[in-house]
C-alpha cells in the first residue's frame, strides 16, 4: 500500500522560493543555465530534422490559401484535397516532434530532479538513459493523456450541444437556453483544464523524488496547497511564456518575415509576396537565418519548459519534509 497521504499545509516559505524553484535545485543557477543550453541543443536537432517538412507544408497551405477563391466550386475542392494532402505529408513530422519533444522534456526533468531531490549535479553533460528518464517520460505520457481524454469529452458534449443548438434555432427560446448551456460548458472546460493541470502538476517532480511513477498520487501533493500550487505556476508560467515568446518571435522574424506568422496572405498580391519568399528560400542567407531563427525559437521553449519544473519541484519538497521519518517503499 502506497505511503503518500495528504499533509497539511505549511506556510512557512518564501513565495519567490516556489516560483523561482527552477533556480533552487543544489546546481543553482549554473545548473538551470546548464541544462539550458544542453536542452535548447537536443531540441535544436529535433526541429532541424522534422522542420524541413512541416516548413515545405505549411508554404503549400498558405499558397492554397492564396489561391482559393469561395465564389469558384473548383476552387473550393482543391482547396480541400490541398489541405488533406499537406495535413497527411506532415503528419509523420509532427508525431515525430510530440513523441521527441516527449524524450527531451523527459530527459530535462529527470536531470532536474536529480539534482533538486537527491542533489547529484555533477558532469558536463548532465543527461542519461535510464530508469529516471522512462518513468519521467511514463509519468508526463499518462498525465497528458488524461487531460487530454478529459478535454475530448467536453469537446465532444460541446458539439453535440452545438448541434443541438444549430437544430433548434427556430425556436427562439430554445435557442437561446440551448446557447447558454454551451456557454456554462466552455466555461468547465476551462475550469477543467486550470483544476487538472494544476491539481496533477506535481506528478513528474514526485516521481522524480521517489523514483517510482507517480499519477494520481500528485493529488496528495497539491491538496490543501492547490491555489499556492496555482499561483507559483501561473507566475512561472507567465515568466516563462514571455520570455519564450519574445526570444521566439526574433527568431521566427530574423529567419522568416511574413511566412511563419502568416502576414504574406495580407499582402495585397499573396501570390507574389509567396513566390518572393519561395526564391528566398533557396538562397544561403536564407538557411543561416533559418539556422539562427530555430536556435533562437529551441531556447525559448527550453527556457519556458525549465521555469515550468521548479514550482512542483518546491511543493513536493515541502509536501515531503512535513514527514522526515517517514519510510519509503
Amino acid at each position: 500500500m502506497s505511503d503518500i497521504v495528504a499533509r497539511p499545509y505549511n506556510k512557512d516559505y518564501e513565495i519567490t522560493d516556489a516560483m523561482f524553484g527552477a533556480f533552487r535545485s543544489p546546481g543553482g543557477a549554473k545548473l538551470f543555465f546548464k541544462l539550458l543550453g544542453w536542452t535548447t541543443l537536443l531540441l535544436t536537432v529535433l526541429y532541424f530534422i522534422v522542420f524541413p517538412t512541416i516548413v515545405s507544408n505549411y508554404v503549400e497551405i498558405l499558397a492554397g490559401l492564396t489561391a482559393f477563391d469561395p465564389a469558384d466550386p473548383d476552387s473550393m475542392d482543391g482547396f480541400g484535397e490541398a489541405m488533406s494532402n499537406a495535413f497527411f505529408s506532415m503528419l509523420p513530422s509532427l508525431i515525430l516532434l510530440m513523441v521527441g519533444s516527449l524524450a527531451i522534456i523527459s530527459l530535462v526533468r529527470a536531470a532536474f530532479y536529480r539534482a533538486y531531490f537527491h542533489g547529484e549535479t555533477t558532469g558536463r553533460f548532465p543527461f542519461k538513459l535510464g530508469a529516471d528518464e522512462g518513468r519521467q517520460f511514463l509519468s508526463q505520457l499518462g498525465y497528458w493523456s488524461l487531460y487530454l481524454l478529459g478535454y475530448v469529452v467536453f469537446i465532444a458534449v460541446i458539439g453535440a450541444v452545438t448541434a443541438l443548438a444549430t437544430m433548434t434555432l427556430g425556436n427562439g427560446a430554445a435557442a437561446v437556453v440551448v446557447g447558454l448551456f454551451v456557454v456554462l460548458l466552455y466555461l468547465g472546460l476551462i475550469v477543467y483544464s486550470v483544476w487538472f493541470l494544476v491539481k496533477f502538476a506535481p506528478a513528474g517532480a514526485l516521481t522524480g523524488l521517489r523514483r517510482k511513477t507517480h499519477i494520481f498520487a500528485a493529488r496528495h501533493v497539491s491538496r490543501n496547497r492547490f491555489w499556492a500550487l496555482f499561483g507559483a505556476l501561473l507566475v512561472a508560467f507567465v515568466i516563462g511564456y514571455v520570455a519564450s515568446y519574445i526570444i521566439s518571435l526574433i527568431g521566427a522574424e530574423v529567419a522568416m518575415p511574413g511566412l511563419m506568422d502568416g502576414s504574406v496572405l495580407t499582402d495585397e498580391d499573396p501570390a507574389s509576396a509567396l513566390q518572393a519568399l519561395l526564391a528566398d528560400s533557396a538562397t544561403p542567407g536564407f538557411k543561416i537565418r533559418a539556422a539562427f531563427g530555430i536556435l533562437m525559437l529551441c531556447a525559448g521553449t527550453a527556457f519556458y519548459m525549465l521555469m515550468l519544473l521548479g514550482p512542483s519541484a518546491f511543493f513536493v519538497r515541502q509536501w515531503d519534509e512535513l514527514d522526515p521519518k517517514r519510510a519509503f517503499e
